[in-house]
């Protein structure tokens, strides 16, 4: 009996110190395995997961017939150039698309999507729960079925379906111009004061209106070979992710059209030089995250409370 209690004992005050050595065992291996593999002879998603990646590429081709009607040339950003570089098309584990447009394109898109489809500036703040904005854009998409629905915040989102349980999205990143002599280090210092403003108005609505304003107000903001994310993507982009350095015009022109999956979309010029400034040296290894699906698992829960 006394020998019973003791491994009890003996279990619970060791349980914590074996389930962290485990999830060690289980980092190391993975990062071990990580340097045998080569992340271009990784297969594609299988599963629920392709068919997502599948039903957002038809609709990035709808997109981009808009686009070319527009005369806008939009060009892949962040995971989806990594995996048109590295992949040839979708991150096996990624869900999903991201595109960039220069700042007149970006504007001409939004005034299209005013004049001709649904268009809404997101009217939440920073204190919504996912629930409560997953719920925002499941209502947007059943009240509109199949419609085109542009949704504007930190970047311009673009969805169409009949619920979250069957929709689509396309994310546009809006880029500008800054003075070719406007130091990046001074651009930095720039971006966390505004940031401060911006965290006061909690309010993405009247956000906007301030980025408006605050990029008219912007000498730098101008033509010049220095190319970065807008301040209206501040959050989501420049900032967040801790860029070392402008890209330059030369990065980017001209644009060339790459492989993604039974299609192509254009790129910039030197993906290298750009990918490598948002993900690090590193960027054509594989990551930490490695499998894990951003969107996929909180919509999969958000269906599984909502429509079961």
């Amino acid at each position: 009996m006394f020998y019973q209690i003791y491994k009890i004992v003996k279990y619970v005050l060791l349980y914590p110190f074996n389930k962290i050595q485990e999830i060690f065992s289980y980092k190391n291996k993975l990062e071990y395995l990580t340097t045998l593999i080569e992340p271009a002879d990784l297969k594609k998603a299988t599963g629920e997961l392709r068919d997502i990646q599948m039903r957002y590429l038809d609709f990035a081709k709808e997109l981009m017939q808009i686009a070319k009607e527009l005369d806008i040339k939009p060009f892949m950003v962040a995971g989806t150039l990594l995996g048109a570089v590295r992949h040839k098309g979708y991150i096996p584990w990624d869900d999903d698309i991201d595109f960039g447009l220069f700042r007149e394109d970006y504007d001409k898109l939004i005034n299209y999507a005013k004049q001709n489809h649904i268009f809404i500036e997101r009217p939440m703040n920073r204190y919504w729960t996912i629930n409560s904005v997953l719920k925002f854009e499941d209502d947007i998409i059943k009240n509109n079925p199949n419609k085109l629905i542009f949704i504007q915040s930190n970047c311009l989102q673009v969805y169409k379906g009949t619920s979250l349980k069957d929709f689509s999205i396309v994310d546009f990143f809006a880029f500008d111009f800054y003075k070719s002599d406007y130091p990046f280090e001074e651009h930095k210092d720039y971006l966390k004061k505004i940031k401060k403003t911006v965290e006061k108005i909690n309010n993405y609505p009247k956000e906007i209106e301030f980025y408006n304003k605050e990029r008219e107000a912007n000498k730098n903001i101008t033509d010049g070979d220095n190319i970065g994310f807008g301040i209206d993507n501040l959050l989501n982009n420049m900032y967040r992710n801790n860029y070392k350095k402008w890209f330059k015009k030369d990065d980017f022109f001209p644009l060339q059209p790459i492989q993604f999956e039974d299609t192509e979309f254009l790129s910039p010029k030197n993906v290298g030089s750009v990918l490598e400034n948002h993900y690090g040296k590193n960027w054509n290894k594989l990551p930490k995250d490695i499998g894990f699906s951003h969107h996929k698992e909180v919509i999969a829960r958000y269906i599984r409370r909502n429509y079961n």
